[in-house]
């Protein structure tokens, strides 16, 4: 299952199942989004793809617990002055909040170093700008990056 559209509202989307194997197909159409919109940058496109790979391995991995069969839709715009890229990703699973996930911690020793949280870490050092919300519609994860030049 995987269906793209482009909505009234400026925002280009893409279904797909919860499954690892869609990781491709959404970084494909992260740098096809981005440079449709301009952007010429490939260091900007990359950070936005490792965020998006790290945030949709979490949703499956954790809202939906490594079921293939949940909902996620990836949405993506550009803002008008062209300076902001953002992308939300949306799913039906348990709610996370990535607030709540302590930072790691990068200057302990290697062999020190607990498990996990890096995915977020990462997410927060690529991206500008998080925003995580969770209603009965289920989990709404918006992830902006800030373009120095387009």
């Amino acid at each position: 299952m995987e269906k793209k559209h482009i909505e009234n509202n400026g925002w280009i989307s893409l279904q797909i199942e919860s499954d690892l194997k869609n990781l491709e197909t959404v970084s494909v159409f992260i740098e096809k989004c981005m440079t449709d919109f301009g952007v010429k940058n490939p260091k900007a496109v990359f950070d936005v793809q490792l965020a998006v790979d790290e945030a949709i391995t979490n949703i499956i991995e954790h809202a939906y617990s490594g079921k293939k069969t949940g909902e996620i839709i990836v949405k993506c715009k550009m803002d008008n002055s062209k300076k902001e890229f953002t992308v939300k990703l949306k799913d039906k699973g348990k709610p996370f909040d990535p607030k709540a996930v302590l930072a790691p911690d990068t200057n302990a020793a290697v062999d020190e170093r607990k498990v996990g949280g890096y995915g977020i870490f990462f997410i927060k050092t690529l991206m500008q700008n998080i925003k995580y919300d969770f209603s009965e519609k289920g989990n709404e994860l918006t992830l902006t990056k800030k373009l120095a030049e387009v």
